[in-house]
């Protein structure tokens, strides 16, 4: 796929016919043309999703060994340079040739089609969809084992093994018509697909999982309250917004909303269901410590810097980042009190 792709640019239009593109159109060399908004959207979303890339922790566990896993991991980061370079250098080839056309995964096929023989343009998109079924496959084996074994454990406790393999395959089944369904809806806007599944899993999910790993007194019901406010003000903000893939309702990214109100939720239904069991446990030279101060500072700039900030839409992320640093403030600051009588431990069971 990448020597086909690389080959065709070198055809058409090559390194002059870019350099014409970037003259007709400076926005394509300008390293924030996309928007800076939408640039640090996507950078943001995959670094948290190094914490909730349930599919990749899957793969990388399968193997037989840790050192297995580990190199797999290493390749598969090596491996990706060349596939974004080439990403670019397709898009921009797609962009000077076929210019009317703005949406991308229709305008590199017409590229491709008016290039090269056919032969080579069905090997190319073979070589698309192998990589696209690479990471699908995995993503569609990861959430079917959440929605099967984990989903079905919670609501049949009872469930034998065979059953939750039942579960399973079901799970999947459902989620693969879901993901025909959505393809035939917008199967030209893999972006927008991209922003609703950020703001859909992120907004829900990041909370609990870090809660999960790191904040012992974070109780069921606020990881529970936590999943639906953050995924419902994550989707209000963007319905607010018109569903657009890179116009924002004031000008805020609905991920950064969902994922603030995530965090919040989560904190505060965790400390009213522990009322009475928790204590405070600062230190200056704690995490938590240095934590706050990058909250506070980051408050002082937000207010500082507000319409800079806000022109170019990455008042949501600063917002996110303070709250951020509070709850690490929090999880390292809020601890369960060592000595608890009965009866506080009692209540404290049944609130989580």
């Amino acid at each position: 796929m990448l020597a086909i792709g690389t080959y065709a640019f070198f055809i058409n239009p090559g390194i002059e016919g870019i350099h014409t593109l970037f003259a007709e159109k400076p926005q394509f060399a300008s390293w924030d043309g996309a928007g800076i908004q939408t640039i640090i959207a996507w950078f943001g979303t995959f670094l948290f999703n190094v914490i909730l890339a349930q599919a990749a922790f899957q793969m990388a566990l399968s193997c037989k060994t840790p050192e297995q896993g580990r190199r797999g991991l290493i390749y598969a980061s090596v491996l990706g340079i060349p596939l974004i370079v080439g990403a670019v250098l397709f898009g921009l080839a797609a962009a000077s040739v076929v210019p009317n056309e703005t949406r991308g995964l229709v305008a590199v096929p017409l590229y491709l089609m008016q290039t090269l023989p056919a032969p080579l343009v069905a090997l190319f998109f073979l070589g698309f969809w192998a990589a696209a079924l690479s990471w699908g496959a995995p993503c569609q084996f990861s959430g079917a084992t959440s929605l099967g074994r984990d989903a079905g454990k919670a609501f049949n406790p009872e469930a034998t093994e065979l059953q939750l393999v039942g579960y399973t395959k079901k799970s999947l089944v459902l989620l693969t018509v879901l993901m025909v369904i959505f393809a035939l809806l917008r199967s030209e806007q893999s972006a927008w697909w991209n922003v609703f599944a950020w703001v859909t899993r992120n907004s829900a999910t990041f909370a609990p999982v870090v809660a999960a790993l790191f904040w012992p007194i974070a109780t069921r019901k606020a990881a529970v309250v936590s999943l639906f406010a953050g995924s419902a003000s994550g989707l209000i903000w963007y319905h607010l917004g018109g569903w657009e893939v890179n116009e924002f309702y004031k000008n805020v990214h609905p991920v950064w909303i969902g994922m603030i109100f995530n965090i919040l939720t989560l904190m505060i239904v965790s400390l009213i269901d522990n009322d009475g069991v928790l204590e405070w446990r600062f230190s200056f030279r704690s995490l938590g410590f240095f934590s706050i101060l990058f909250s506070i500072f980051s408050t002082i700039f937000l207010f500082q810097a507000m319409g800079s900030l806000q022109k170019k839409g990455l008042t949501g992320l600063v917002l996110l980042l303070i709250v951020s640093g509070l709850f690490l403030a929090a999880m390292n600051f809020i601890r369960e009190r060592k000595a608890l009588g009965e009866g506080q431990q009692q209540t404290m069971f049944n609130k989580s």
